[in-house]
């Protein structure tokens, strides 16, 4: 697993997709990703607050629990990411700017899989539910990327949705032989090859 330095906040910055009324078009607009800090009151505030905003999101709300333990719990590492369009004083996060947020474990004895346990963009900021109301674009990529930055392998299970496992396959993910709609992704091309030549072996079995 990448190190963190759990002191510094930001972890990078993006470019994502924001609708411009004037030109009618989405242009640029920066965006920072961010580490949430364990026991920092004004994090876990923020995304408590997303929660109580984010009307029917499916998962900011075992993301606002994780909120809670980032850190280590029985072996296992717990951190939760944002992508906020906040450009000063990160250290206190404002939920108004907050458009996505994801959480992340760690296996402290299998250091090498990190699973991207819930991931979840703020609703108005979702394309597929907003086609005719879109304000920005590129939310929930530019968070994925940006852990691909951080971490060697990334492991998840999506949820039973054409457009989201298209979402995570776009991304390089490939579902593996693990279980059913189990994603996996990895920095290297070889252990790429590797996972889908033996999910085609195990295709060709059933």
């Amino acid at each position: 697993m990448n190190e963190i330095n759990f002191t510094a906040l930001p972890i990078n910055k993006v470019n994502i997709k924001k609708y411009d009324k004037k030109t009618k078009n989405f242009i640029n607009y920066p965006a920072n990703f961010v580490r949430l800090v364990a026991n920092d009151r004004n994090d876990i505030n923020a995304v408590n607050k997303c929660a109580q905003q984010w009307k029917n999101a499916d998962f900011i709300d075992k993301i606002a629990t994780a909120a809670h333990w980032i850190g280590y719990r029985n072996g296992v590492e717990i951190n939760v990411y944002a992508l906020t369009t906040q450009k000063n004083n990160l250290k206190k996060l404002n939920p108004q700017y907050i458009l996505g947020l994801a959480e992340i474990r760690t296996d402290n004895e299998n250091p090498q899989n990190t699973i991207l346990y819930h991931l979840q963009v703020k609703p108005s900021a979702i394309n597929v539910h907003n086609k005719d109301n879109k304000s920005y674009k590129k939310v929930g990529t530019s968070i994925v990327k940006s852990l691909q930055k951080q971490f060697k392998n990334i492991s998840l299970f999506s949820i039973k949705d054409t457009d989201v496992e298209n979402f995570y396959k776009n991304l390089g993910f490939i579902e593996d032989y693990f279980g059913e709609k189990h994603f996996t992704w990895s920095s290297n091309i070889l252990k790429r090859l590797k996972v889908r030549f033996d999910k085609f072996k195990l295709d060709l079995m059933i």
